[in-house]
């Protein structure tokens, strides 16, 4: 589920310049009325590399209840927190600049099962 907030000023506008429709997508994360296509970046095929393989093995070859595995479950946590975080900051620089191009934005409201 995708969601965009932003908390503006308000200001006095008597005909819109710019108006926009957005369309969510699959292949697309966002399409544009006037036909613009957004990718979205691929932060969790890019982060995996060796590292958050390795991760996952430590994991799996520690004992079930030690320190050691609660070390290596952290250590986890942390590469899956930094491609959330990575995913967050497109998602507010696309919010962002879609408020500052367009006056009016139109988004489409879909039921989508998850």
């Amino acid at each position: 589920m995708w969601s965009l907030s932003c908390e503006i000023t308000a200001r006095i506008v008597t005909q819109p310049d710019k108006q926009v429709g957005i369309d969510a997508g699959l292949k697309h994360i966002v399409v544009t009325s006037e036909g613009k296509k957004l990718d979205s970046p691929k932060v969790l095929t890019k982060s995996r590399g060796k590292m958050p393989r390795r991760a996952q093995q430590k994991l799996a070859r520690r004992e079930s209840i030690s320190k050691a595995r609660e070390k290596a479950g952290i250590a986890i946590a942390k590469l899956h927190r930094k491609v959330q975080r990575q995913r967050d900051d497109f998602l507010h620089k696309l919010a962002v600049s879609l408020l500052r191009e367009y006056d009016v934005i139109v988004i489409e409201d879909l039921n989508l099962k998850v």
